[in-house]
Parts: C-alpha cells; sequence; structure tokens
C-alpha cells in the first residue's frame, strides 16, 4: 500500500489543520505528506501549524526544536513549541506524564470543531499499544488501542498512518531522502514500549509475517465491537443525566455501573480510569450509607454524592 495513496482529504473538510511533529522518522514522513497535500492544493499553506512539544529529558532536546522550526520553515507552515519542564516529569510513570503533557499543549489548540490535529501513530504503534493494554488488564475499550479518529477539546484528532507498517515508512524516507532524528531514548529496554518492540514483537514477526497486520485486523473488530457498546451506552447516559439520577442509575443491571461511569466520565473531562478505580467509585461512593459523603478524588477529577446524584468536578 503507497504512501501516497494515504488519504488526508477528510470530509468535511478542516478549517485548521495542526500536525505533532517529534522529529522522528514517522512524524517527518507525515509531515511530508502534508506538504505533498498542500502542492496538490487540498489545503493552503497557512492553513497548517506544526506542534513540537520539548519535554527536555536530552541534552539534544533543544536541537531537536531547531530542526523541526527548519522543516516547519522548509514547507513555509506556522510552528509552535511547548516547553515542559523536567520537574513535570518526577515519579516512575515518565511516558504517562509526557504524554499527558503532550495532549494538554495539543488540547489547547483544537479551539474549533474544523479544527483537525494529525499524528503519525503506524501500525507497529497500534500493535504495541494493544499489548501494553492486554498486561495492564485492559477492558475492550483499552484493548481497542488507538482509533484513527477521535475528539479532543473542540477538535479532532487524526491518525492517517494506523494502516501503514513501519517498513513502509522507512523506504518512504529513503526514497525521497528525507532527514529524521533518532531519540536515543527508543533504545531504553526499561521502557515497556521499548521493551515490547526490541525484545518481544521481532520474534513474534519472525514466526508470524504478517503477525502486525493480522493483530491490526483484529483490533479494527474490536474497535467496531466498542462503538457499538458505545451507542447503547450513551442511550443509558441520556436517561441518566448530568449529574447522574442515581434512582435511574439503579433500575439498571450493577453489572453495567463501570461501564457507563467509564463513559460518563470520559464525555465530560476527557479522563479513562482504570477497572480498579472505577470499582471504587461502584463501592465506596455509589454504594455508600445514605448518611455518608463519600468523595473519589484524582489530580483534575473529583466525585462525590449529593442527595441521590453522582456529580463530577
Amino acid at each position: 500500500m503507497g504512501l501516497l495513496n494515504c488519504a488526508l482529504e477528510f470530509d468535511p473538510k478542516p478549517t485548521r489543520i495542526f500536525i505533532g511533529v517529534s522529529g522522528g522518522l514517522d512524524s517527518i514522513v507525515l509531515l511530508d505528506l502534508l506538504a505533498v497535500a498542500v502542492k496538490q492544493g487540498v489545503y493552503d499553506a497557512d492553513q497548517c501549524v506544526v506542534l513540537h512539544v520539548n519535554h527536555h529529558l536530552q541534552a539534544q532536546s533543544n536541537q531537536w526544536a531547531e530542526f523541526v522550526q527548519s522543516l516547519a520553515e522548509k514547507y513555509s507552515f506556522a510552528f509552535e513549541c511547548c516547553h515542559l519542564e523536567p520537574a513535570d516529569f518526577e515519579g516512575e510513570n515518565v511516558e504517562a506524564k509526557a504524554r499527558d503533557g503532550r495532549y494538554a499543549f495539543f488540547k489547547t489548540h483544537l479551539t474549533q470543531p474544523d479544527d483537525f490535529l494529525l499524528l503519525a501513530h503506524h501500525q507497529q504503534d497500534q500493535v504495541e499499544t494493544f499489548f501494553l493494554n492486554l498486561q495492564r488488564g485492559s477492558g475492550l475499550a483499552g484493548l481497542a488501542a488507538m482509533p484513527k479518529m477521535r475528539r479532543l477539546g473542540q477538535g479532532k484528532v487524526v491518525r492517517p498512518l494506523l494502516d501503514y507498517s513501519r517498513e513502509v515508512l522507512q523506504t518512504y524516507v529513503e526514497t525521497h531522502q528525507l532527514k529524521w532524528l533518532e531519540d536515543p531514548s527508543n533504545q531504553n529496554l526499561n521502557l515497556n514500549r521499548n521493551f515490547l518492540r526490541h525484545e518481544i514483537l521481532p520474534h513474534l514477526k519472525k514466526r508470524w509475517p504478517h503477525f502486525e497486520k493480522n493483530t491490526g485486523a483484529a483490533i479494527l473488530r474490536l474497535q467496531e465491537a466498542r462503538n457499538i457498546l458505545d451507542d447503547y451506552l450513551s442511550a443509558d447516559l441520556l436517561k441518566l443525566g448530568n449529574p447522574v439520577d442515581l434512582k435511574v442509575l439503579k433500575t439498571l443491571p450493577a453489572s453495567r455501573y463501570p461501564l457507563l461511569l467509564q463513559q460518563w466520565i470520559k464525555q465530560q473531562s476527557g479522563k479513562v480510569l482504570s477497572e480498579v478505580q472505577l470499582m471504587v467509585i461502584v463501592n465506596e461512593v455509589i454504594a455508600a450509607r445514605a448518611d455518608a459523603h463519600p468523595v473519589f478524588e484524582i489530580p483534575g477529577l473529583k466525585i462525590y454524592r449529593k442527595k441521590q446524584q453522582l456529580i463530577l468536578e
């Protein structure tokens, strides 16, 4: 499947296109494909904005930002850089905190329904996400991995490269003689994604050459199932209202509570809670005594019961 057939045309047509560019191979490919679309008259250059996040986690971080800025100037695209401080990543899960920082930055730009953010996740990224969520014991939402399109802020996140292998992207940069940067942290096997990428998945691909493609097909089936489930949950949430009417909730099967809570919380805050967190809300907030005042709280999110309502702040 040739990358030049990669669809960067959308209906409705986006008003503004933001593109997340790290400087790595995949984002450089997507940036060049967007430039091709501009040359073909699909978009105007002044609609396109390159977004780069400088995490300041590597000695070369400033050079990477300069490299991405030079590419934006080459293509006549606007450029914006977000600087995150190393103190923001204190703790064990550096990957998750860095991701949260990036998406918070991206979200501030998506202020209109027709604002699109293009991200360069590809087939290997999708398979890695599936396995990472599998080992965490994720449910259907986690195993469905990354959708090609989802809401963020007032706009949409789009991943046009999810059907393409990294080998196809590698061929593209070589054919078009594109320069890209390699993050040395990609070789750090202490990071779970890198351990999967370098130690586990190559053995599976050696045994089953079409492993990534077939796993991607299975993920699509899971996404279809998730979409159907979401339709049913959304219908239930309309009945429950916001704040959630606990009298109405308790007319539904208790087995449905975690799924409804997950959908409600995601719609209201954009956050996805773990199964353990959801069960805490079910057992310690919803099921608490009538005279109790239970509160579930994590950074950026507070859920509590007031009379017969479940309230999210």
